[in-house]
């Protein structure tokens, strides 16, 4: 039997009254009204309460106002169900649910009665998953809640009864529900191990670790890592017992492997694959930089797989030995194995060893590595039950090798930590390097540990030595005498104070220099000298940037540092790059070689042949490849502009090379900094094109951030320049700036003056982005002042010229120019579209600036669509990117609408302090169509609370902007308010005939928003003045016109 009303509210809100859907309701309040009933079912709801919960920033008498039609709305809709909804007495609401179907109150009873399994059916979803009403996260956490503590009791009753599979489930749709949780993390950790996935079940973990890492910069709980640190020992023992039992003969523990005197921290996960690889491979080598720990690691996995040889593990150390003949001496003499007479001692060892099981460490093979190649080649073909564990700075080049790149420890990011102190020391303690610096600190200074006021010194200590082993320890050797804030501090002269005390195990490794010594001692005098010259990058570069710089084939020498572990090689990128102690070792070579004032120059000058192209090349069809070029240099470009200081010219011209590229990824803020900083040093006699192009860059990220005085003055001195040199494109450049400003001042003449001026130029020129940039400038202006038509179509054919020249990046802002178009004349579908567009593009070329617009732009549309749910992301995104970028006008824009948006809403308080807001730096700003437009919200709001005197006010300070600046489609918006509180009839009727008359003139139809409101005043004036006077009066209005009406309603009349 279908019930006569179902309602569910897991997921999104959903209404039948018998069959039939819930008829479409005017203001959904009245749905979230329901709603709110059902959560109190069956009992009585003060109204009191119901009006302040649904209006929370209304007063009270607002509040009581609004519910009133809301209930009777609600009564409405649900037709004969409508008598549910009762009025128990004047001051109460209540909701008979008998016999409803109602999904939460089934939850409900479920989980008192402790059925798990039917509440985990019931809840499809987050409670009232489409409503973002401030009432709805208190009761949407508290199911959201029951419903997780139902999952995890079902999960852990199938995994007491050994239902693996129903545990896994439920454990997994908990993970999917609350992602934070340890709970569920746990239980599927044991779940997964008890089917015999325990690979599967630490991944789980090490997926959890990094996401509370990454995301919330926290740990697992202790649980939580117990579990891991259990199941991860149960598999080291596991396969060793079972490797052992698999043996024959049976094993017996032999050869020469010392203990280390310290335990290994971390590189859990590293020994299980290691020692995984060495079973399925007979030879593997381990390859990384000094002091990156690889014979500690390999000491360790042998320690490991000791039980798997019964003929021993031997370790052979060839640290020291310049002789090639020393190699295969020094595996006999470790393995105790004579001489024979007649054979070489690699025939001995091959014929010595042939029936034995056994795994050689062959350790430091870089320094004699032809050698140690020969003799694991010999082995290997001779001896099938030897395997070879190597470690070298570079591979040793054999079939069947399996090079394992030994990577640096995980290092903290000081700038993502948390704030908590508890939490804090957590995460830093879960980061491997961590935890060696503070062991090794603690040897040293046995009172020390990590605490939350050193945290931040370390995590700077351990993420600036990128995780090298042996540069941690020996920093946290400093500990004796430093503190960790004054250890981080002298980082940057990190070769000279990262020297070792005794106790260190070799004598290359008692100095980090040393090691590097060591390193480079074995390149050839080729590949010493572009070592030192790629320490002009300072994050990395490509191959071309290095045959430029180093100014010789890079290719096989880069191959060669990379293979000897001194430079990394980011496949995915295509880029290499120096560990900064290298870098900073590569660096003191540069100086000494008495090249690097050469060095550097050859650098500047790659820099900026790459800005010069890529400023031309970011405005055409590849302009993402060329943007994401640039990013990837953006520490070179910054390290270039520091280097500029020697010379003006060059930073003059690197500068105006970039301002399109700061410009186009909103780093105005930066690019300012460096403009200035290169004006500044510049020649103050000085009129070169340079010093013209880098005024100009300055302008524009002046402007973009609203700052128009330092803008103008920066463009006059350009334009007098371009003039000098007889720069045609340069001088029309400039005139659309110049026109940009007086536009945006309201300039109307001057601003039509200089577009017209610089269009013929570019026109005749024959250059078409040019052209379109105009066009787009003055379709703005055209559209401000209402001219709908023409600003459509200049705004058309801007875009069929940035479509020819394959500009991406304009295209977007001109589907954004579209959109508004479209909005003005109220055609806000075809607006959507435009803006979806156009934030498609932005988000694709990254371009923050046009993102953070064409959202705030969107968020209008969607208020007069009716998608008020959606309207604050769009706005708080919009706020956030704008925040980051410094873009005073595009915050000012997002307060002025997230006030209009909530005063439409109802949400007065939040209303009045954002268009205050707006208000105030629209008058900073002096912008007096901003400022207009934020004097009609406080204008709106006090209307809502009875006083007309003020909206009044505050709508003819509006108008009188309004009629300065000639902004047509405003001028009709201020006439309609007016009209509102004109107490005379014949003078409203005027006002909005004379609107009406414009808006038909312009084809700016009325906005949605205030269709309702207009009706029905025009209907309130028919009535008071008869249909004979209303039509007299109304054709009077028309008559008269916007001006003169706008004239007489400036003084009341």
């Amino acid at each position: 039997m279908v019930p006569p009303l179902t309602i569910r509210l897991f997921g999104p809100m959903l209404v039948l009254v018998g069959e039939e859907p819930l008829p479409r309701l005017r203001s959904r309040k009245a749905l979230w009204l329901l709603a709110l009933l059902c959560t109190r079912a069956n009992r009585p709801v003060a109204r009191e309460w119901l009006a302040t919960t649904l209006w929370p920033d209304v007063d009270q008498a607002a509040a009581f106002a609004n519910l009133r039609p809301v209930v009777s709305e609600l009564r409405r809709a649900l037709g004969d169900q409508g008598e549910r909804v009762r009025s128990i007495d004047r001051n109460t609401v209540c909701l008979d649910l008998q016999d409803v179907d109602l999904d939460i109150e089934r939850f409900d009873a479920a989980i008192k009665k402790g059925d798990f399994a039917q509440a985990a059916d019931l809840y499809r979803g987050p409670l009232l998953e489409d409503c973002s009403e401030e009432w709805v996260p208190q009761e949407r956490s508290a199911r959201e809640a029951d419903c997780l503590r139902a999952l995890q009791a079902l999960g852990e009753g199938a995994l007491g009864r050994g239902e693996h599979e129903v545990a896994i489930a439920n454990f997994k749709r908990g993970i999917t529900l609350d992602p934070w949780r340890d709970a569920p993390r746990r239980g599927l950790m044991e779940a997964l191990a008890e089917t015999g996935d325990v690979n599967a079940a630490l991944q789980t973990y090490r997926d959890f670790a990094h996401l509370l890492s990454s995301e919330a910069g926290t740990a697992p709980d202790a649980s939580t890592t117990k579990i891991y640190t259990r199941l991860r020992n149960e598999v080291k023992r596991g396969v060793s017992r079972h490797e052992s039992e698999s043996a024959k003969p049976a094993p017996r523990v032999s050869g020469y492997l010392p203990h280390p005197l310290t335990e290994l921290v971390g590189r859990e996960d590293e020994r299980l694959d290691l020692a995984a690889r060495l079973r399925a491979s007979r030879l593997v080598t381990l390859v990384g930089p000094g002091g990156i720990g690889k014979t500690r690691l390999a000491t360790e996995v042998a320690h490991e797989v000791v039980g798997e040889h019964p003929d021993g593990v031997w370790l052979v150390t060839l640290e020291g030995f310049e002789d090639d003949r020393m190699v295969a001496k020094e595996v006999a003499s470790t393995l105790e194995i004579a001489d024979e007479a007649g054979r070489s001692l690699l025939q001995t060892l091959a014929r010595a060893l042939r029936d034995k099981q056994l795994l050689i460490v062959l350790d430091n093979c870089e320094h004699v590595l032809a050698a140690s190649a020969d003799l694991a080649a010999t082995l290997l073909r001779d001896c099938g039950g030897i395997r070879i564990l190597a470690t070298s700075r570079e591979p040793l080049g054999l079939t069947g090798e399996r090079v394992w790149p030994v990577p640096p420890l995980a290092s903290p990011s000081p700038e993502s930590l948390p704030e908590g102190r508890a939490t804090l020391v957590r995460v830093m303690c879960g980061y491997e390097s961590v935890r060696l610096f503070a062991e090794r600190a603690q040897a040293v200074q046995p009172s020390f540990e990590i605490t939350p006021e050193n945290a931040r010194a370390v995590a700077t200590i351990c993420a600036r030595l990128e995780g090298v082993p042996l540069a941690l320890e020996l920093a946290a050797a400093r500990v004796r005498a430093l503190t960790p804030e004054q250890v981080a501090e002298r980082l940057d002269d990190g070769l000279r104070l990262l020297t070792g005390g005794r106790g260190t195990p070799a004598k290359r490794q008692q100095t980090l220099r040393a090691t590097l010594d060591w390193s480079h001692d074995l390149l050839s005098s080729s590949s010493k000298i572009l070592f030192r010259r790629m320490a002009a990058f300072a994050d990395g570069w490509t191959l071309e940037a290095a045959e430029a710089v180093a100014g010789q084939d890079a290719a096989d020498g880069l191959v060669s540092l990379v293979d000897k572990s001194l430079v990394v090689y980011d496949e995915r990128r295509g880029r290499y790059r120096f560990l900064e102690t290298m870098r900073q070792y590569a660096v003191e070579r540069l100086e000494e070689s008495g090249e690097r004032e050469a060095i550097e120059e050859r650098f500047q000058t790659w820099i900026l042949d790459l800005a010069v192209k890529s400023d031309k090349e970011i405005v055409g069809p590849d302009q993402k490849v060329w943007a994401a070029r640039l990013d990837a240099e953006v520490d070179n470009l910054r390290n270039a502009l520091r280097l500029a200081d020697r010379t003006s010219e060059t930073g003059l011209a690197l500068t105006e090379a970039l301002s399109r590229y700061w410009y186009f990824r909103g780093r105005f803020t930066e690019g300012r900094e460096h403009t200035e900083a290169a004006l500044r040093r510049a020649d103050p006699d000085s009129q070169t094109l340079a010093h013209a192009g880098a005024l100009n860059g300055a302008g524009i990220l002046a402007y973009a951030q609203g700052d128009l005085d330092t803008a103008l003055r920066h463009w006059e001195r350009c334009l007098a320049f371009y003039r000098l040199h007889k720069d045609i494109l340069g001088i029309s450049k400039v005139l659309t700036n110049l026109a940009n400003i007086a536009n945006q001042r309201r300039e109307t003449a001057r601003a039509v003056v200089l577009y017209e001026e610089s269009l013929a130029l570019r026109r005749a020129a024959g250059e078409r982005h040019g052209t379109a940039m105009i066009l787009s400038n003055l379709g703005l202006m055209r559209h401000s002042l209402g001219d709908l038509g023409r600003a459509r179509g200049d705004a058309a054919e801007s875009l069929a010229l940035f479509r020819e020249v394959g500009d991406d990046r304009m295209i977007a802002w001109l589907l954004k120019q579209m959109g508004d178009v479209a909005h003005t004349q109220a055609d806000y579908g075809e607006a959507r579209a435009f803006y979806e567009g156009a934030l498609a593009a932005f988000r694709e070329s990254k371009s923050d600036n046009g993102i953070a617009w064409t959202l705030d732009a969107l968020s209008l549309t969607i208020v007069e669509l009716r998608h008020e749910d959606a309207v604050s992301d769009l706005q708080e995104e919009a706020l956030r990117l704008f925040n980051e970028q410094g873009d005073g006008n595009g915050q000012v824009s997002v307060a002025l609408h997230q006030g209009e948006a909530a005063l439409r809403q109802g949400r007065y308080v939040f209303a009045r302090e954002k268009l205050k807001e707006a208000l105030a730096a629209y008058g900073e700003l002096n912008d007096p169509q901003g400022k207009a437009n934020a004097l009609t919200g406080p204008a709106e709001l006090a209307r809502a609370e009875g006083d007309f005197e003020e909206y009044a006010r505050g709508h003819r300070e509006a108008l009188r902007l309004r009629l300065d600046i000639g902004e047509l489609p405003a001028i009709a918006t201020s006439l309609e308010g007016l009209a509102l509180v004109e107490d005379a009839p014949r003078s409203a009727a005027h006002r909005l005939a004379a609107a009406e008359s414009l808006r038909e003139s312009i084809g700016a139809p009325l906005p949605n928003f205030q269709r309702q409101a207009h009706a029905d005043a025009v209907a309130g004036i028919r009535e008071r003045l008869g249909e004979a006077e209303f039509a007299a009066a109304w054709n009077e209005g028309c008559e008269a016109g916007w001006k003169e009406t706008a004239t007489r309603a400036l003084i009341g009349a």
